[in-house]
């Protein structure tokens, strides 16, 4: 059970996907469904990854703007020190 839980979700999906692979692509059907898989898949992240750059940039542009502050706040008492 430990070892189950261990395991990442994003492991878990790529099981998943793997699983479906290599089973499924053996028949029409399942070449069928996994097509259609990768489509919703490719359509699903051409939606989101614009939103996820968006968090990212901002992400990156509050911890640009802590570290100027940072910076700005600690240089004059490290070089009155010195």
């Amino acid at each position: 059970m430990a070892a189950i839980s261990s395991i990442p979700l994003v492991g878990w999906i790529a099981a998943a996907v793997a699983a479906l692979a290599s089973s499924s692509l053996k028949q029409k059907l399942g070449r069928q469904f996994f097509k259609i898989f990768m489509s919703w898949i490719s359509e699903t992240w051409s939606a989101i990854a614009p939103i996820l750059t968006e968090v990212w940039n901002g992400m990156v542009e509050a911890a640009t703007t802590a570290w100027n502050a940072m910076v700005e706040f600690v240089s004059p008492i490290i070089q009155s020190s010195c």
